[in-house]
């Protein structure tokens, strides 16, 4: 915590110097000369007239404002001084002090001169170039302002409102559950071995957490990485997503997966407003898969146990379960007699109180807005519970023309109470949880008692079922909270050197400084009680805790010039210079014990048995030298350009710096003077061709040193110290080759407005962790290797009107935006292809191939062909012919049946690495490929990748008088998902329960049906196949809201500016064929089974709820 205080200590102080600032012009020279007087106009006295001192070179050294009777008092300085007096509407004064003492000044109103004349204005954009027009904007980049856009939606992150409204720009919630982040992707995924989500930059900050290997920027979670995304919504006021090289590599090895620059608010001039809003949102979750019942799964399972083959020593009484005879002399009758819903006993409603208030204002120097938001969630399901406080502050004060210093702090705390999901989901838990078993321990009149109950560890079940812990139990008293505290002070300086404002030289010198510290500090415990499970108190998988701490610290800072020029014949440039340092440290402790002797003991450093302790720090450096210009001549032809150099403390003395430089152009052709006849359809025509680099760095330290470790193990029966690497000092930066071509149109005064882009990226020398080497060298693998090519090739269109129907009261909006990306490995060397394609043992029930493969895209899934279910046994060769039905016999290319040497049809077999197994009746049908007869691994083939062919989103807005109402849709198109949670429970294999589907599972020879039989624990009914690889293209009504703002007569009533009124319908429906609980399957991380492959085990699904909010100005 000795980071936390220091920050404190110095944002307290940063704090306190600004609001010094703010009031110590006033302070200066309270001993010098006093004045006062009366400010009026022709028609009395005038309130809130601003004289400020200023001194000879401009500087405001001190003010006041006049009262309601329009006096004033103020302590001059000096007598050398002048008073400036401003009041909108009216002539601004400049008087010299000289000794008058007592003032009567009338301020005379602005001639107002009114005539016809044509306005062309045009929102200015920053983009990390420097306050440019929109329309000059060269490179690829998105923007979205808020306000009208997400009020009335109920959101605790920015990526959520983001969703399917930025081409290219792919966002997938990976979970639910409160305070779950979402997998972010720009023009897709980048890199393999590291995270493929973008850079977040906060008012041009970019956040920094690469500090170690086990939370950094590139290998965070996606729940890691929504703590990036911090920032309230109701602060953002807009964002911009740059998606190509030529504007990302403006930040070098950190923008290589694109970037999302967010700007908050800031205050205005003008009397303080205060805005307060509440929402109210009511979730759940929609409804799943249709488990058996009791009797269905007791009748199912009987089934699965006669459909064995016996073993010579076996007979079918082995198989007879007092569990599921419902025999009342059975000891354990009560407990196995019921018929339990124990996916409704997981789930409930959850609620959401989201209140946010804000106080705005500023004077003739000083702006502030300070704000505050608190949000309380709990979740669909049981035991989730979720808050966060958020606390802003952002201070601008003018001390002179010249000089502005900005403070900025933010404080952000969660709170997230998370299920225990250490053995599975607790959704994944209840769709397996056998029915006839109820929640808690009964009595002998079936009455349930206050204790959860849990099949006895000697039942005949099989363990994978009778160690299945109860889920409601898990969710209520298993322990995982996870609190966070994060605190960013920024101060930044901005002085200009030469001409503030262009008015007196064509062109300006300004300097810009920020320090910005960022500290976040991790807290998770966790417990795992007895009571959840039918273990003893002291075995190690129950009555065991986790502490986990981490604490970062990084402090970054920018030094910047820049040039301004506005020749005034057309020629416009800017150009920057800056230096930027970044330092991260990073402590982490981990502690874990088992043994608690009761539940109540809980953490991790109670008396118990300690069974891991690691402590760890972690430290990097990094600088950069970068230049940008900008250059326009007569607004049509425009140039910009990027260098930027990084150096890194994470390669070897002659790999530390990477240059990328970027470069993009536009051409406005709707300016030029063969357009003329036609600018009355055509606002905007214009192209805009860029390119660039951008690289990547490795995800941990030190792998250009020999690092050390103490062998526990021992050295000749003693501890040594030992190295655990080899030194990488030739290891090279990934880096991302970006072209993009796009397309700008306006049509009708800008009525209708369209972007078109194409890219093309590749990334080179592709960073690949722990590659594995000959055990020879010493050593098993090397931290990082660089080999490969991936390519992404697309294409983006956004379209969007300005009042496209305006009449009256009336008027309508509509956008739409699609993205299309394709992602391929281009080159990799066959040596990591066969590490990471290693599968032995992976041709077997319940699983898909691990396969990495050149031309294919990274994604992709590997499997068997499903064909459907044998109708007859072999032996039932000839009937099965003569009715036209399957059965288990191998036939060629042609179709025609193949014969053994014997001239019998020859049976189709399973045959891997020494099992084999005979197909019979009921069985699955998979394609033989190769048409040898047996279905082994050369019959796996490609099924398919999890990347979108199309994505995007839609949305219209109809507002008519105080009424609006905004419909948004978004959609994905392609993707494969392996829908796990299916195949689990339809596999008919185990003691788990079954999906309702299985009822028309086969039964007897010669039924037809996709279905295969209930076989227990033999048989190779749920290989890896296209069976369970369903398409997760869908169709979202995202939201509906209908917003009401009430006339001013009521607002003023309760003393308010303004009052609005909103309800929101969000999922309110979703058109996919996917046949699981929500399509929006998020791909699994590079160390996952199936890298990057959407893959559903029942997490937490998206949910649908409603919202109802107010708002008020005062």
């Amino acid at each position: 915590m000795k980071h936390v205080a220091y920050i404190l200590k110095h944002s307290l102080s940063l704090l306190l110097w600004s609001i010094a600032m703010l009031s110590g012009a006033q302070a200066w020279g309270q001993n010098n000369l006093a004045i006062s007087g009366h400010v009026e106009d022709e028609f009395g006295d005038l309130p809130g007239v601003y004289l400020v001192e200023i001194d000879p070179n401009d500087r405001v050294i001190g003010g006041a404002t006049t009262d309601m009777n329009g006096n004033f008092f103020l302590r001059a300085k000096s007598d050398r001084n002048r008073i400036r007096i401003q009041f909108m509407g009216y002539e601004t004064q400049t008087l010299p002090i000289r000794t008058t003492k007592s003032w009567r000044i009338t301020m005379q109103e602005k001639a107002q001169k009114l005539k016809e004349v044509e306005i062309k204005a045009d929102r200015r954009q920053d983009i990390g170039l420097g306050s440019i027009p929109s329309r000059e904007v060269s490179m690829a980049i998105s923007h979205l302002e808020f306000g009208e856009n997400i009020e009335g939606i109920s959101s605790a992150s920015a990526e959520d409102v983001l969703q399917g409204r930025i081409a290219g720009l792919d966002i997938v919630a990976s979970s639910g559950a409160p305070g779950a982040g979402s997998q972010m992707r720009i023009r897709g995924t980048t890199t393999l071995s590291r995270n493929s989500n973008p850079l977040i930059v906060l008012n041009d900050i970019p956040f920094e957490g690469d500090v170690s290997s086990d939370f950094d920027f590139n290998n965070a979670t996606d729940d890691q990485y929504a703590d990036l995304l911090c920032v309230n919504v109701d602060d953002i006021q807009s964002i911009d997503v740059l998606k190509d090289a030529s504007a990302t590599a403006l930040y070098g090895s950190k923008g290589s997966n694109g970037v999302i620059r967010i700007t908050t608010k800031k205050g205005r001039r003008g009397a303080p407003t205060v805005k307060y809003s509440y929402k109210l949102t009511e979730r759940f979750q929609p409804a799943g898969m249709k488990m058996l019942s009791g009797d269905d799964y007791t009748m199912l399972m009987k089934q699965a146990y006669f459909n064995r083959t016996l073993a010579r020593n076996e007979s079918y009484a082995d198989y007879s379960r007092d569990e599921y005879n419902y025999n009342p002399s059975f000891s354990e009758f009560e407990q196995f007699n019921n018929n339990t819903d124990w996916v409704d006993a997981v789930t409930q409603h959850g609620w959401t109180h989201d209140h946010y208030l804000s106080v705005s204002g500023g004077g003739e120097r000083a702006t502030f807005l300070v704000s505050g938001g608190y949000l309380t969630q709990s979740g669909t399901v049981i035991g989730q519970d979720y808050k966060k406080l958020t606390t802003r502050m952002n201070l601008e004060y003018d001390i002179s023309r010249r000089i502005k210093v900005t403070t900025e702090f933010q404080f952000t705390y969660s709170d997230n109470q998370k299920n225990l999901e250490t053995y599975g989901t607790i959704l994944g838990i209840a769709y397996k949880k056998i029915p006839n078993v109820g929640i808690y321990l009964q009595d002998a009149e079936g009455n349930d008692t206050e204790t959860y109950y849990n099949i006895r560890s000697n039942s005949a079940l099989a363990g994978s079922q009778k160690n299945l812990m109860n889920p409601v139990a898990l969710a209520m008293m298993g322990q995982n909270r996870e609190q966070n505290r994060r605190v960013l002070p920024t101060a930044r300086v901005q002085y200009y050197i030469v001409n503030p404002s262009l008015d007196e030289k064509p062109f300006g010198l300004k300097y810009s400084a920020y320090i910005n510290f960022d500290i976040n500090n991790l807290n998770r415990h966790q417990f795992l009680p007895a009571s959840v499970s039918n273990y003893n108190w002291d075995n190690e998988a129950v009555n065991n805790a986790q502490e986990y701490t981490t604490e970062r610290l990084n402090i970054q800072t920018e030094n910047k010039l820049t040039f301004e020029s506005d020749f005034k014949n057309g020629h416009l440039l800017i150009a920057n210079l800056a230096w930027q340092t970044a330092s991260a440290t990073q402590t982490a402790h981990t502690t874990k014990s088992y043994g608690h002797p009761g539940e109540s003991l809980t953490n991790a450093t109670t008396a118990a048995y300690l069974n891991y302790l690691v402590n760890g720090n972690s430290k990097s450096r990094s600088l950069a030298g970068l230049g940008n210009v900008h250059y326009s001549y007569k607004g049509k032809y425009i140039l910009s350009g990027v260098l930027r150099v990084d150096g890194s403390t994470k390669f070897g003395a002659e790999r530390r710096w990477g240059v990328f430089p970027g470069v993009s152009a536009k051409w406005i052709i709707s300016e030029e003077k063969f357009m003329k006849p036609l600018e009355k359809y055509v606002s905007m025509l214009a192209i805009r061709p860029g390119w660039g680099v951008t690289g990547n760095q490795p995800g941990s330290d030190y792998s250009q040193y020999s690092v050390y470790s103490i062998d526990t193990y021992g050295y000749m029966g003693g501890t040594a110290v030992r190295p655990v690497n080899i030194p990488l000092t030739d290891l090279r930066w990934e880096k991302t080759r970006s072209y993009n071509l796009g397309l700008d149109i306006s049509l009708f005064n800008n009525l209708i407005n369209a972007k078109l882009d194409v890219y093309d990226k590749e990334t080179t020398d592709l960073l690949w962790s722990n590659y594995a080497i000959a055990s020879t060298s010493g050593f098993s693998a090397l931290t990082f290797k660089n080999d490969g090519k991936l390519q992404n090739r697309g294409w983006e269109l956004e379209l969007s009107t300005d009042r496209l129907i305006n009449k009256g009261k009336f008027s309508m909006d509509f956008n739409v935006n699609f993205g299309n990306n394709k992602n391929i490995i281009k080159e990799i060397d066959e040596s990591i292809m066969n590490q990471y394609n290693d599968n032995a043992g992976a041709i077997n029930n319940g699983v898909y191939l691990t396969r990495i493969q050149e031309n294919n895209s990274y994604g992709s899934i590997y499997g068997f062909r499903y064909k459907g279910v044998y109708s007859f046994s072999y032996e039932n060769f000839d009937k099965a012919e003569s009715e036209g039905k399957s059965c288990p016999v191998a036939r060629d290319a042609d179709g025609a049946i193949m014969y053994d040497y014997e001239g019998k049809p020859k049976q189709m077999m399973y045959n891997y690495m020494g099992t084999k197994y005979k197909f019979q009746g009921g069985d699955a049908i998979y394609e033989d490929v190769n048409h040898d007869g047996s279905i082994d691994e050369y019959d796996v083939v490609y099924l398919g990748n999890s990347n979108p062919k199309l994505e995007g989103g839609f949305g219209t807005t109809l507002r008519y008088g105080n009424l609006s109402l905004t419909v948004f849709c978004n959609f994905r198109y392609g993707g494969k998902i392996v829908n796990y949670s299916r195949m689990s429970a339809e596999n008919m294999y185990t003691d788990d329960n079954q999906c309702r589907t299985v009822n028309w599972r086969w039964r007897k020879e010669g039924d037809v049906t996709e279905v295969p039989r209930a076989l227990y624990q033999q048989g190779y009914n749920w290989l890896g196949s296209d069976r369970y690889v369903e398409d997760g293209s869908f169709l979202r009504i995202k939201y509906v809201s209908l917003r009401y703002t009430a006339p001013k007569k009521w607002a003023q009533a309760i003393h308010a500016k303004a009052l609005n009124a909103y309800l929101t319908a969000n999922n309110l429906f979703c058109f996919t064929k996917y046949s699981g609980t929500d399509p929006e399957v998020a791909a699994q991380n590079f160390n996952a089974s199936l890298p990057g492959v959407a893959y559903d085990t029942s997490r937490t699904p998206r949910s649908r709820d409603w919202t109802l909010g107010i708002s008020a100005t005062f």
